[in-house]
């Protein structure tokens, strides 16, 4: 009879390994959408080659209104400000600058992007992963983080991603493995991460949730924001931005100093005089700096015997000069790059990316603009080819 019973014990621990990887996942599925109102703490890392780029530990909070994910609000509070969207307007303060924009733009791009590896999209994405048979769902080995046990499971994506604006799982090329670590106590999600780029990986954390959170008084009206900051429009504010940015154009370009990714020797703007220069500010695995460089490689080749120069300035500051190297080769980048430019960058109001400059022989700044577009690139080379 004991022999018995333990047989019994036994086959009933192997059933329950057996169901556990989807049922689990179901559960948390299930925790997570029936979820009303929640405030956790999320640690927000990017790591590449190893290296830490970004570390920033946040509060978010949401209130959903619906099942289907239509009508709900959220707060993400850090030390750089807050950004409050009540489901028709969003605010945003801006510490470091003490000002507060507020937008009534309610498109996807704009409510959603901030929201990347929060509970919101994982409510969208988690059943999603469960009911598609292509997607390769493992459980690794079981994780012990400061006293607790979580499960961890893998998502094996093939020809496929997760658009986390969207909230859905596309067809296309993309990293596909993801991780999810979820808390044995209670089934609520503890960490999601997900590949950026070849050897990078972006993870969130879910810390510390507090479920049926109760919000201030005031929060959804922004009236919880600082009392003294100055308030715009987001639109007067990028334009506002854009000016200072612009207020470059028509000026000699100031005598910085920065060292070339290849084998830092120095360049000096005072030095390239009775050249055009054309300057690309960028960063790793920036979407618009990685779609230019077919076309700053041909202006490359195109210019290159003619008195002129190009060169790609990273200005994040964040990665070592190997990384860089090994990116550029991975790349296909065929210009020369400078990088250490975050305060060459900021001087001239420079803040996204790619943004092209381009100094005329006598190193006036001829050209300053963002984004990449092959109507863009036209104007570039024509206003290079009307200067040399």
């Amino acid at each position: 009879m004991r022999l018995f019973i333990i047989l019994l014990v036994g086959l009933s621990s192997l059933m329950s390994c057996a169901q556990s990887n989807k049922d689990i996942l179901r559960k948390v599925s299930n925790e997570i959408s029936n979820i009303k109102s929640v405030k956790y703490d999320s640690r927000f890392n990017v790591f590449d080659d190893g290296q830490v780029l970004f570390n920033q530990m946040d509060a978010i909070a949401f209130e959903f209104k619906s099942a289907d994910q239509s009508d709900f609000k959220y707060w993400l509070s850090s030390e750089q400000g807050d950004l409050i969207y009540n489901g028709k307007e969003t605010f945003q303060s801006i510490v470091s600058e003490k000002i507060i924009t507020t937008s009534n733009d309610n498109s996807p791009d704009n409510i959603n992007n901030p929201l990347m590896l929060t509970l919101k999209p994982l409510r969208q994405i988690l059943p999603q992963l469960l009911e598609d048979k292509d997607i390769k769902i493992s459980r690794e080995r079981d994780t012990l983080i400061d006293g607790a046990k979580y499960f961890k499971f893998s998502f094996l994506l093939e020809q496929k991603y997760i658009d986390w604006i969207a909230g859905d799982i596309k067809e296309g090329e993309g990293d596909p493995k993801y991780f999810l670590f979820v808390d044995q106590k209670n089934h609520l999600p503890f960490k999601f991460i997900t590949p950026n780029g070849k050897n990078g990986a972006i993870s969130r954390t879910f810390e510390n949730i507090a479920l049926d959170y109760e919000f201030p008084v005031g929060l959804w009206k922004g009236e919880s924001l600082p009392k003294d900051f100055i308030v715009f429009t987001e639109k007067e504010y990028f334009e506002n931005r854009k000016s200072n940015m612009m207020d470059n154009l028509g000026e000699m370009v100031t005598d910085w100093e920065l060292p070339l990714i290849a084998n830092d020797s120095k360049i000096n703007p005072s030095k390239l005089k009775g050249k055009v220069v054309l300057l690309e500010f960028w960063f790793k695995n920036c979407g618009g700096c990685v779609a230019a460089i077919p076309s700053l490689n041909s202006i490359h080749a195109k210019f290159k015997k003619d008195n002129f120069a190009l060169f790609g300035v990273e200005f994040i500051d964040k990665q070592s000069q190997e990384n860089l190297q090994k990116y550029i080769k991975e790349k296909n980048i065929q210009f020369p790059n400078l990088y250490k430019a975050k305060s060459v960058a900021a001087n001239y109001g420079i803040r996204g990316a790619p943004t092209f400059m381009i100094l005329d022989k006598s190193g006036k700044i001829i050209h300053l603009k963002s984004g990449y577009t092959e109507d863009h690139i036209k104007e570039m080379i024509e206003l290079i080819a009307s200067s040399l």
